[in-house]
């Protein structure tokens, strides 16, 4: 039995995966990133709490009219409710400006740890806005613009050494993704969405099979996913990456 590579919905008007507009989409998004870090490579710890505020402010106010337009334009609650992995990139960039250092730690740990992955995934897997939009949509630009920064702001942090990640930051990362997974499942559960990727795969045939044949196995192992082993296997590039900078460099100019 042959199974395809991926099982993708489109719709009639859509971009596609792995298209010439894809192929655009990420090229873009990439140098646009790249760009950002040579810019900002020797950004100060208030610029970057500025910066914080700003993209904060300016991505809270375009999610708030995708919003209100999908809403307007009667779409789907799957295509404008923001409880998706990703879209707990806006409540962190608010937490990281908390005055408890939990919070912020938590905020810090998904957007490096959860938010640089999630990032690149999607940009390589669009399944919500090339698969169902054209890429000169203002939803596909949108999801660009978001994802793009995702990337970005958590290299800079990283790169910038705003936050060095722990392994007991894990506990408070599994919290700050759980505390939205619990009413993803709940509304999943009432309004047969896909919050949190809790119900649907997007296309991953083999996964999706799974989703079939046992969905409340599928859902724990999605929870699991993103909210421990996500966490677990970014820590552990970036401690080997760490490691290999530090491996590099001449005895005398080695962080003590």
């Amino acid at each position: 039995m042959q199974v395809a590579l991926l099982e993708i919905k489109y719709t009639a008007s859509a971009a596609g995966i792995f298209s010439l507009s894809h192929a655009i989409y990420i090229s873009v998004t990439f140098v646009s990133v790249l760009l950002l870090l040579y810019i900002s490579r020797r950004i100060s710890r208030a610029g970057f709490e500025r910066l914080g505020i700003i993209l904060a402010t300016a991505l809270t106010a375009a999610e708030a009219i995708k919003i209100t337009t999908s809403i307007a334009d009667r779409e789907p609650i799957d295509n404008w409710i923001p409880l998706y992995f990703c879209g707990l990139f806006l409540p962190a960039l608010w937490l990281l400006q908390a005055k408890s250092e939990k919070l912020r730690r938590a905020a810090y740990a998904y957007v490096t740890m959860g938010g640089i992955p999630a990032g690149l995934l999607f940009t390589l897997y669009p399944s919500t806005s090339l698969a169902r939009y054209p890429a000169t949509s203002p939803l596909s630009i949108h999801a660009a613009i978001f994802h793009g920064a995702m990337i970005y702001f958590g290299l800079i942090i990283l790169r910038r050494g705003f936050f060095l990640p722990r392994q007991e930051d894990g506990r408070l990362y599994f919290w700050f993704v759980t505390a939205a997974a619990i009413p993803s499942a709940i509304i999943n559960y009432l309004f047969g969405t896909n919050c949190m990727f809790l119900s649907d795969p997007f296309g991953l045939p083999l996964v999706t099979e799974l989703c079939r044949d046992f969905p409340t196995l599928y859902a724990i192992g999605a929870w699991l996913m993103q909210a421990f082993l996500l966490f677990k296997i970014s820590l552990t590039i970036y401690k080997a990456t760490e490691r290999r900078k530090t491996h590099a460099q001449p005895n005398n100019q080695k962080h003590l």
